[in-house]
């Protein structure tokens, strides 16, 4: 299991909600938590209680056969994810690349996605897009990227501050119990511990 910081995931999940073509801002997305019966914000948090999740999948394959990585670690020491997944599957050596792929839109490129998507018609039933979707989504890039940074800054610190608010203390004795569990030092990493 690879784990990513709260927050982090949040964000990260808004920003390919928008890239799959939804309109929703950022509260709409996170919610209350006091929504109305019936009614459900898109985050849900216990989806992301990475302890009690640790527990379930625990007792269904014996710990023993449960290896749980933060995403964090993966980016500030790679040699010790790898080396702790390669003892983890019994695999002596192996190398890795550390290029990344896949890099996001900018806060920027996504808030405009955002405005523009409602207005292209998608395909509801795969990946593969109609070439109008194609260049809406590369001129939102373009842009994101050629506008003053200032700007995606900006959304960033407004996203931040709703995911922020959303979450709370409510992760921390979770990711206090996984860190010990795990003998890393989560708080390092940007994890909320209690």
């Amino acid at each position: 299991m690879t784990i990513r910081e709260q927050a982090a995931m949040a964000e990260a999940l808004y920003r390919q909600i928008i890239r799959s073509g939804d309109n929703i801002d950022i509260e709409q997305f996170m919610g209350t938590g006091l929504e109305q019966e019936g009614w459900t914000s898109r985050w849900q948090p216990s989806f992301f209680d990475y302890w009690h999740l640790y527990n379930f999948i625990s007792r269904k394959l014996d710990s023993a056969n449960v290896c749980v990585l933060p995403m964090e670690l993966m980016r500030s020491a790679p040699e010790e994810y790898w080396q702790r997944l390669f003892r983890f599957c019994n695999v002596v050596g192996g190398e890795v690349s550390h290029k990344r792929h896949n890099d996001g839109l900018t806060p920027l490129a996504t808030k405009l996605l955002r405005h523009t998507n409602g207005l292209m018609p998608r395909n509801k039933l795969g990946s593969k897009q109609p070439r109008l979707v194609r260049k809406q989504v590369e001129l939102c890039k373009i842009l994101g990227e050629r506008l003053p940074a200032t700007i995606s800054e900006k959304i960033s610190k407004h996203w931040r501050e709703v995911i922020d608010a959303r979450i709370g203390t409510q992760f921390n004795e979770s990711n206090r119990l996984l860190g010990e569990m795990l003998q890393i030092d989560l708080a390092s990493l940007g994890y909320r511990v209690g």
